[in-house]
C-alpha cells in the first residue's frame, strides 16, 4: 500500500464504513446478542482484510475474491434475506439512517474511476462504462432527507431501494466477469480487473458491496414491517 493516497483513502473509507456498521449493530441489536453480533461483524472485517493483505484474493485459480464474495453473499442470504428476525432489527433502525449510509458508494465509485485511469480495473466498471452505482450514492442523502421529512412516501423509498439493489448486483456482475477476463472484446472491458484482489481495494467484495445489498434488503424489510403494523 505504501504511501499511495488512493489506497490510504480506500482503507480509511472501509474502516469508517465498518465502524458505522458496528455502531448501528450495537445500537439496534437487543439483549445478549448485541456483543455477539458486533464481534462477529468485526471478525468478518478482519478476516476479509487479512485475505486481501496476504495476497490470497489476488489468486486467479481459484479466483481469489470467491473466498470472501461467496461467504459474504451466503451470510447476506441466510442471515438477512431468509432470517425472520432481521425484519424486527430493520424496523428498529431509522429508515433515513439505512438510506443515507448508502452515500459511501460515491467514494467507492470515484475510487474505481481513478483505478481505471491506472489500468487496474476496466472502464466498464466505472460510471463511464456500465456501472451507474454512483447515482445511488449521490441520491442517498436526498432520499434520506425526504424519508425523514415525509416518512409516508413508501412507494418512493421501495422503488429507490429496488433500483439500488439492481444497481449493486449489476456492479458485482461486472466486477466478477472482468476479474475472470470475460469482458475482453467488450468496449471498455479489455483492461484486466486486478484491483479487487489487492489490499485495501479487496474490501469491495469483502465488505462494501455486500453491505450495500444488506442495507437495501433491511430497508425493504423495514418498509414491509411498518405497513403490517399500520394494518
Amino acid at each position: 500500500m505504501s504511501n499511495d493516497p488512493l489506497a490510504i483513502g480506500y482503507l480509511i473509507l472501509s474502516l469508517t464504513v465498518a465502524g458505522i456498521s458496528g455502531w448501528i449493530l450495537y445500537r439496534n441489536v437487543e439483549g445478549r446478542s448485541k456483543g455477539v453480533a458486533v464481534t462477529a461483524f468485526m471478525g468478518w472485517v478482519f478476516f476479509a482484510g487479512m485475505l486481501g493483505y496476504t495476497g490470497i484474493l489476488a489468486c486467479k485459480t481459484p479466483p481469489g475474491p470467491v473466498f470472501v464474495g461467496v461467504p459474504a453473499l451466503l451470510i447476506v442470504f441466510f442471515g438477512i434475506v431468509r432470517n425472520p428476525n432481521s425484519a424486527a432489527f430493520a424496523a428498529r433502525v431509522a429508515l433515513p439512517v439505512l438510506t443515507g449510509f448508502q452515500a459511501y458508494r460515491v467514494f467507492v465509485e470515484l475510487g474505481f474511476h481513478e483505478l481505471a485511469n491506472r489500468k487496474m480495473v476496466p472502464q466498464l466498471m466505472t460510471f463511464r462504462g456500465l456501472n451507474f452505482d454512483i447515482l445511488i450514492g449521490v441520491s442517498a442523502p436526498v432520499v434520506a432527507l425526504v424519508a425523514w421529512k415525509k416518512p409516508n412516501l413508501k412507494p418512493l423509498y421501495r422503488g429507490w431501494n429496488i433500483i439500488g439493489l439492481l444497481s449493486v448486483i449489476n456492479a458485482i456482475m461486472i466486477g466478477v466477469l472482468s476479474f475472470l477476463g470475460r469482458t475482453h472484446g467488450v468496449p471498455g472491458g479489455d483492461v484486466p480487473n486486478t484491483a479487487i484482489g489487492i489490499f485495501p481495494f479487496s474490501f469491495v467484495p469483502g465488505l462494501l458491496a455486500p453491505l450495500a445489498i444488506v442495507l437495501h434488503v433491511l430497508s425493504l424489510k423495514a418498509l414491509s414491517v411498518k405497513e403490517i403494523q399500520k394494518q
